[in-house]
């Protein structure tokens, strides 16, 4: 299945069983916020970012600019650029474009700013700045989703496959439950990350982060059914300490975790 399709059946999904919900309402609030359930997708979240899930910059790619920009693998490209071995090589762009999939419009806004750095004279790193969203609107729901990204990616060997990053992420989820023009209900969810000497194995077919940190500063507002949080804000500090393996620990809220960066699994240490 398309990922648009899937996003698309996913967000309506949520829209029905919250309509669902509030026709035979039972209001549950939580006491305190699940940090287990908040972790993984904290960790999820960045990784998802860095290798270019939510569109933009994909360290996979390694020490190259990629060939095409869109929001979505699934969208036609744009615009597409030649490989050039010359330092200092800067591409720099926007994009906005619409696409529609079922009963779903998405609007795909974005800038990208990219630029070859060299040791030697020899291109072995770079410098991205982008910052891309992704908005899914239907009938009963609208979503958008913003990541931007500050980071250098340098090679760590004459094979480039593996590279360290240095820099900042930050992304934001919004979705809303409507009827008409009213709010029914939600899911606010920010993060903030520092990352620092991140070491990733770009060799194999899915990134591997083998070691490194990132500080974070997370927010989430949220009263929709099953979510780390229920009618409550919470703001939240941490640090990820990544494993190799596509594992990671978690230390926020007192407590550490063991995450799962490819299947969100999460395991309380």
């Amino acid at each position: 299945m398309k990922p648009v399709l899937k996003l698309t059946l996913l967000f309506t999904a949520l829209s029905v069983v919250y309509l669902s919900c509030k026709k035979n309402e039972t209001t549950v609030v939580k006491s305190k916020t699940d940090y287990a359930a908040l972790s993984g997708r904290i960790a999820v979240d960045l990784y998802k970012s860095i290798t270019g899930q939510y569109g933009g910059a994909n360290v996979k790619n390694g020490i190259k600019a990629p060939v095409n920009l869109t929001g979505n693998k699934n969208a036609l490209s744009f615009s597409t650029f030649a490989m050039s071995p010359l330092c200092g090589f800067t591409i720099d762009t926007s994009y906005n474009y619409n696409q529609t999939a079922t009963d779903t419009s998405i609007n795909y806004t974005g800038n990208f700013h990219f630029v070859y750095t060299c040791s030697a004279d020899i291109p072995d790193g770079y410098i991205v700045r982008d910052s891309i969203t992704n908005t899914y609107s239907g009938a009963a729901f609208n979503a958008p989703y913003t990541v931007a990204q500050d980071y250098k990616v340098q090679a760590l060997d004459k094979t480039y496959k593996t590279v360290s990053m240095n820099g900042y992420n930050y992304s934001s989820h919004n979705y809303r439950v409507l009827k008409g023009q009213v709010t029914l209900g939600f899911d606010y969810f920010y993060s903030g990350f520092k990352l620092l000497g991140l070491i990733v194995d770009v060799s194999g077919s899915v990134p591997d982060v083998v070691s490194g940190t990132s500080t974070f500063y997370n927010f989430e507002y949220n009263n929709l059914p099953g979510g780390p949080i229920d009618g409550v804000q919470t703001a939240t500090t941490g640090t990820i300490t990544f494993l190799g393996n596509h594992q990671a620990e978690i230390s926020t809220g007192g407590k550490n975790y063991r995450v799962n960066l490819l299947t969100g699994i999460v395991t309380p240490l």
